[in-house]
């Protein structure tokens, strides 16, 4: 194949391929050079009338400096055509583009070889937005409207007594399956609500995530609460009571972590509390702001759990008991409670996401 080499004089000459690597000089200005691998190129056939006798004034001291050649191809040179795009099943369709210098290639190998894409915005702006996170748009706000009206059912299935436990614990099972789909999708820089369906049956998307999610809160809780019952039957001395306050505390501190890990189906990572403090932190203010906004969420279910006795009990005989039975005000309480969780659930996923490169563990 035959290449041309022009010199910074401005003569060209042509030059065989089988001089690739090797030292030459321009028979006008005498500049030594190395002639460098051309681009791949498809080249067409040229007779084998060059001009090799620049060859004739190169060094025979092969260490020689060289200066770099400026190489364009023989004749007329056709680039090789790029393969035709290839269609594939899935769903959407990701762009990809070539990396225009080595640092560019280096970040689009990052960002592919992340599970999660990068946050849009600051972590802060982020969790401010939770709070409008489930209506942000039409599309969004239907989808959450559909999750809190089937969450209401709950209150028509308390009516019906120990008929409706089964009822009740299915609902609170797609409902947990929720909560842990908004965390995995925030987790991975998504903005949209879960997808409603059962997909996999009632099993993998009902019974199981309920479980998972009653065991989140459990994990941490039950130690805490095994102590201060043995505390209560004497098996152990009177200055353990503090310490199973201690314990509680404790375990109500780590549940956004606890959740975090069943949502992405690690739970035995409960069980290293060193990663666990270590992650904590790394991660100190932003963790305090997404455990403050759970804090609030558990405290909404206590005091509508707990109003109706309060109320009869602050005035006997006032039919504060009445609001257990009242639908209209047993929905709003439900759909608040909900809300509340989805928007907890939408801030323990950005935790991950803006943070994970700080934690002391790897979920992906």
């Amino acid at each position: 194949m035959a290449l041309q080499a022009k010199c910074k004089c401005g003569k060209v000459l042509r030059v065989s391929s089988q001089h690739v690597g090797k030292i030459v000089a321009c028979p006008l200005c005498k500049r030594k050079y190395r002639i460098p691998a051309p681009a791949k190129v498809v080249v067409e056939p040229r007779p084998a009338n060059l001009d090799d006798d620049l060859l004739k004034s190169a060094p025979a001291d092969p260490r020689a400096a060289a200066i770099g050649i400026e190489l364009e191809p023989s004749v007329v040179a056709r680039p090789e055509s790029p393969p035709a795009a290839v269609p594939v099943d899935g769903e959407g369709s990701v762009q990809l583009g070539y990396a225009a210098d080595q640092e560019k290639r280096k970040a689009a190998d990052g960002r592919l070889g992340d599970v999660v894409s990068g946050p849009k915005r600051g972590f802060w702006a982020d969790a401010v937005l939770s709070f409008v996170y489930p209506v942000q748009d039409v599309s969004t706000a239907i989808t959450c409207a559909l999750i809190l009206a089937f969450s209401s059912m709950v209150v028509l299935l308390r009516l019906a007594g120990i008929f409706g436990l089964i009822g009740i614990f299915l609902v609170d099972g797609w409902l947990a399956s929720m909560f842990f789909s908004i965390i995995q999708n925030t987790a991975a820089g998504s903005d949209d609500m879960p997808n409603l369906t059962v997909k996999n049956g009632v099993m993998d998307d009902i019974i199981i995530p309920g479980i998972m999610f009653f065991g989140a809160v459990m994990v941490v809780l039950t130690p805490a609460l095994i102590l201060m019952v043995v505390r209560l039957g004497g098996l152990v001395p009177a200055s353990w009571g503090l310490m199973g306050l201690l314990w509680l505390a404790a375990g109500i501190f780590i549940l956004p972590i606890s959740l975090l890990l069943f949502a992405f189906d690690a739970p035995r990572m409960i069980f290293r509390l060193d990663l666990m403090i270590t992650t904590v932190f790394r991660t100190l203010l932003p963790y305090l702001a997404m455990w403050l906004i759970l804090l609030v969420v558990a405290a909404l279910y206590g005091v509508t759990a707990l109003a109706p006795g309060l109320i009869e009990f602050n005035k006997p005989g006032s039919g504060g008991k009445a609001v257990e039975t009242h639908l209209a005000l047993g929905f709003l309480m439900r759909m608040l409670q909900t809300y509340a969780t989805i928007v907890a659930m939408r801030v323990i996923g950005l935790y991950y996401l803006h943070f994970k490169k700080r934690f002391a563990f790897v979920l992906e």
